[in-house]
């Protein structure tokens, strides 16, 4: 039986921190579900898309670790089950997010303030994926030293 926590903000919601998906209230399910495979695809694409990522697997195989210059910003859960992708996120926004988004949890294992969790759910879209482990990856660059920075012409302000 998987092990579930209570989400603040969230009434009627139950997430299962070992399986994919999450039990709530029926009223707040909607018909279209981001697949496990597909957000875990679109994670893995986008993640390995960014200047100077390098992807490993330190925890063993089933964690996809992508690091910029060596700081962690993205991890993808490749294995069967759990959190599908953790991401790096300011506090203010990871509350904001976790309140108003039912596939976005407070991240397992890591700094709750700081990081997040995207599960499979009715609102995890292509977009808010995209946008996430692209705030991961500029929240990750702008505390390295100017010097280490990676430059991307199409990101602007991220060199500055």
């Amino acid at each position: 039986m998987p092990q579930s926590d209570w989400l603040p903000g969230k009434t009627g919601r139950v997430a299962e921190t070992s399986g994919a998906d999450a039990t709530r209230n029926p009223d707040t399910v909607h018909a279209c579900v981001m697949e496990r495979d597909a957000l875990t695809k679109l994670a893995l694409r986008v993640a390995g898309g960014f200047p100077a990522v390098t992807q490993g697997q330190p925890f063993g195989e089933g964690a996809e670790v992508f690091k910029v210059v060596g700081k962690v910003f993205a991890i993808v859960n490749t294995g069967d089950g759990g959190v599908c992708v953790t991401l790096k996120c300011a506090p203010p926004h990871a509350r904001s997010l976790v309140e108003s988004h039912l596939s976005v949890i407070p991240s397992y294992h890591m700094n709750k303030q700081h990081w997040i969790s995207i599960v499979p759910d009715s609102d995890a879209d292509t977009t808010l994926v995209e946008d996430l482990i692209g705030n991961s990856y500029d929240i990750v660059v702008s505390l390295l030293p100017r010097a280490q920075r990676p430059l991307d012409p199409a990101r602007p302000g991220l060199t500055d």
